[in-house]
């Protein structure tokens, strides 16, 4: 009896080295103390007054300095991109696209001539949280979900091709978002109105930037956010395996400097110039329109890109 209770030294066992026996360690009335005795004879006597091993204390005391060290040497290891200003202005950006490359002369969206990377959104927001919260480390930047799968060529997002090509004033930006906000605020209102009349609970409608978001992954396979040619050079000294991975890389330039084909509703003055021609046979957009991916008839392989959407009735 009270095995549990002593350490490897067979003192007192430390508290914080064990919680089941913190959790089962009880006083006990020395006149039952002396019956249990009798019972278990070989049993260990651990007084009130009793003080824990040392040993074990100065052990937990070091492991847990030690853990804290690891742990801030850890954080100064993940923060340590933002030391630098470019991978800092990627990190705090919100909008997917760097602000001070919007050319101010188009009507709409686009950037001013240079070289530029798309990358998928959604290793932007793992690679933001790993630097805000820790965890497990993303892998290099890959581009490969751009990629389709009846030709291994990339599909442009169509919400980066509006925003190239001055359609859309924002990269960001959905359909939805042509929904004023004064419309959403006034029926946000109405409700609060009839909420209050009636007494019943508040249960708010999702805001504008909830419905954008989700609209937009609905209306592309894969949203990206746009980097500097610089920002992406950065990244690459962190990841040095990212020189595998596939990237997306493109060109801004004037349109009168190169030939190629503009879209005939463009409404910007300048060219893209992709490093992998864009794949013009399969559908780039989202899952809720219909979605067929156009192979050769010598691949044999089922393509993932298929989608075919059934009919409720």
């Amino acid at each position: 009896m009270n095995i549990e209770l002593a350490c490897e030294h067979g003192a007192l066992a430390h508290v914080e080295s064990s919680r089941k026996v913190s959790a089962t360690r009880r006083l006990m009335d020395k006149y039952a103390w002396k019956i249990l005795r009798k019972l278990y004879p070989e049993s260990k006597c651990f007084p009130a007054d009793c003080t824990e091993c040392v040993q074990c204390r100065m052990q937990v005391e070091m492991e847990r300095k030690a853990r804290e060290v690891a742990a801030a040497k850890a954080k100064e290891e993940r923060k340590l991109p933002l030391s630098q200003g470019v991978i800092r202005a990627f990190y705090s950006r919100n909008k997917g696209v760097p602000m001070h490359c919007i050319n101010p002369s188009a009507d709409g969206g686009g950037l001013i001539p240079g070289i530029y990377h798309a990358i998928p959104r959604s290793w932007c927001a793992r690679w933001r949280k790993y630097i805000k919260c820790g965890g497990e480390r993303p892998t290099a930047p890959d581009a490969s979900e751009l990629l389709c799968d009846g030709h291994k060529l990339p599909l442009i997002p169509p919400h980066l091709t509006k925003f190239l090509y001055g359609s859309s004033p924002a990269l960001l930006q959905s359909s939805i978002a042509s929904i004023g906000q004064e419309e959403i605020d006034e029926e946000e209102q109405q409700h609060l109105e009839i909420a209050a009349m009636f007494e019943r609970p508040v249960v708010r409608s999702p805001s504008v930037s909830d419905l954008n978001r989700e609209q937009l992954d609905m209306e592309n396979h894969v949203v990206v956010e746009i980097l500097t040619d610089d920002e992406f050079s950065a990244l690459e000294d962190f990841w040095p395996e990212v020189h595998s991975k596939f990237v997306l890389r493109f060109a801004v330039v004037q349109q009168d400097s190169v030939d190629v084909c503009m879209p005939c509703n463009t409404r910007s003055s300048c060219a893209i110039v992709w490093n992998t021609d864009p794949c013009t046979e399969c559908y780039s957009g989202g899952k809720h329109y219909l979605n067929r991916c156009v192979v050769s008839a010598s691949d044999q392989s089922p393509k993932n890109r298929i989608r075919r959407h059934s009919t409720k009735r």
